[in-house]
């Protein structure tokens, strides 16, 4: 279970993290660009499935962007939650899944689009969020000031449900074996990394509990 005590974070560790924060994601759009999707740009045979493919990979690159942005510019966490179990959760949470976009594709239209779809969703749904919470976003689960509006009226996690929507289209579209394992290993720790977050803001936000009475966690109406 997370642990039931926090701490404070110090000024010099948060602006440590906002170097290091915008130094990865930087590298993880510039990467996604170089990679994936500079190859389907450079191909002339372009077809309906290309621009499939295309376009959610283009809205998953300004979703990183602007997390490296806000690394520069978010407020300095009021709380932390102790412990390496919660930062070794949020590691894996948030890049856990990258690997299965290097696995061969489905080659079936209906799957590309299927996933194309689920996944402009997602990101699209994600980079909103994003935009919301602003400057006291965070990897890890840390409290800074508290939004209950916009996306975090419909859940209190919203940029995790868009993860895992993100997270289904990724393993339809590599489906086999391993992103279906991959899958339903990695989504148990988008809840525990929940769980943590929310105490976290409990003990810097006594409000906040209200604001879980009225607001589910993950699935709108239902949890």
């Amino acid at each position: 279970m997370p642990a039931a005590s926090f701490s404070p974070t110090s000024r010099a560790g948060d602006l440590l993290a906002r170097v290091l924060g915008f130094a990865w994601f930087g590298f993880l759009a510039g990467g996604m660009v170089h990679v994936r999707v500079r190859p389907l740009l450079g191909d002339p045979d372009w077809s309906s499935r290309m621009v499939g493919a295309l376009v959610p990979l283009l809205v998953d690159v300004l979703f990183y962007v602007m997390v490296a942005v806000i690394f520069l510019v978010r407020r300095v966490p009021a709380r932390k939650a102790p412990g390496v179990v919660p930062r070794v959760a949020a590691f894996l949470g948030a890049f856990g899944l990258l690997g299965l976009g290097y696995l061969p594709p489905r080659q079936e239209t209906w799957v590309v689009w299927t996933a194309a779809a689920v996944s402009l969703l997602a990101h699209g749904w994600m980079v909103v969020s994003l935009a919301w919470l602003g400057r006291n976003f965070s990897i890890f689960p840390e409290a800074r000031r508290l939004v209950t509006s916009g996306p975090y009226r419909v859940v209190r996690h919203p940029l995790y449900l868009g993860e895992i929507l993100a997270a289904i289209a990724l393993a339809l579209l590599h489906l086999g074996p391993v992103a279906l394992a991959a899958l339903v290993a990695w989504i148990p720790i988008q809840v525990y990394r929940a769980l943590v977050e929310e105490q976290v803001l409990a003990a810097a936000h006594p409000e906040y509990q209200d604001y879980r009475r009225h607001v589910r966690r993950l699935v709108p109406g239902l949890w």
